[in-house]
């Protein structure tokens, strides 16, 4: 019996559908894949902010895990000062991004790894591979690997390009810290996230061109994984998440943008300030939410908030 082979018409048909049938599938295996990174990122800002409970669980006042009270100012012993661990007031100047991660990663909290978000774009966003433990050495003084950067802000080429995390935080100054930095808190206060916008700007350059945009699914608009008090995540499109509010003063109850400290408690009545309005002494020393990437000394009441370089 013959076998009747294909004709040249008939292969170059099935060719083609089969080129029709990639094309229809490649958009949703590209979305779906997207998704699985978004999913993974959601869990690995969920971790942070678990390994984080589980450390102030050994604090007598639940405090998250703080810088200034690990690697903490001299303590006067009679005459002398004395540097001790665990002795002295909280230094506030350690009490940055970088110190706050690195110090986690020293005490063998979590990896390198799980600070590298799956959805990251940022050329300056790496994964610390080579951390130095041998740097964790209390009775130096000395708590966590110091070239660990977060200098989200520069570009490439610069002085120390580098930032190894992915994720933003809840500051660590002003009454937000007494208030939300610990194993307390609740489903209002975010504390651990995707990167955002400078001071949470929703208009102009510092919007449309911030590369955080780019960091989720869409790319025009802003949209990231929030971890709450209660450890629970939340998937936003929005600065403003609907059970977030705050109040001081006479202002009435109202909506916080938490990627900004924009709030004026020092008055009687309370102020809000607009959008596209800097940080303030006074914005940076309340209470309210306020997440982002600190650099430098920070005080007791305020800090140098950095975020991505803008796109061209």
């Amino acid at each position: 019996m013959k076998t009747r082979a294909f004709t040249l018409v008939e292969l170059l048909v099935v060719i083609a559908i089969i080129a029709v049938l990639v094309g229809l599938l490649l958009p949703a295996l590209a979305k779906a894949q997207a998704n699985a990174k978004t999913v993974k990122d959601s869990t690995q800002v969920t971790q942070i902010h678990k390994a984080f409970m589980i450390a102030a669980n050994d604090d007598a006042a639940g405090k998250l895990p703080t810088p200034g009270l690990i690697n903490r100012l001299a303590a006067v012993i009679g005459t002398q000062s004395v540097q001790m661990q665990g002795q002295g007031k909280e230094d506030f100047s350690k009490n940055n991004s970088a110190s706050l991660y690195s110090a986690a990663v020293a005490r063998e909290m979590f990896n390198t790894d799980i600070l590298y978000g799956p959805t990251e774009v940022n050329p300056i966003v790496v994964e610390k591979k080579d951390y130095d433990f041998t740097q964790y050495d209390p009775s130096a003084d000395k708590y966590w690997d110091t070239t660990f950067y977060t200098n989200i802000h520069l570009s490439p080429g610069g002085n120390n390009p580098f930032c190894h995390s992915s994720f933003s935080h809840q500051h660590l100054f002003g009454d937000r810290k007494k208030v939300s930095w610990r194993n307390t808190s609740d489903s209002t206060k975010p504390l651990v996230g995707t990167r955002a916008t400078k001071d949470g700007a929703l208009t102009g350059d510092d919007y449309k061109k911030s590369p955080t945009l780019q960091l989720h699914a869409s790319k025009k608009e802003w949209e990231g994984n929030v971890c709450f008090g209660d450890n629970h995540a939340e998937f936003l499109s929005s600065f403003y998440p609907n059970s977030v509010s705050y109040e001081c003063a006479q202002l009435n109850l109202s909506k916080d943008n938490i990627y900004k400290c924009d709030y004026d408690c020092t008055t009687a009545s309370g102020s809000q300030i607009g959008q596209g309005s800097p940080a303030t002494p006074a914005t940076q020393k309340s209470g309210d939410a306020a997440m982002g990437i600190t650099i430098g000394s920070p005080t007791e009441f305020a800090g140098a908030n950095v975020t991505d370089a803008l796109n061209p």
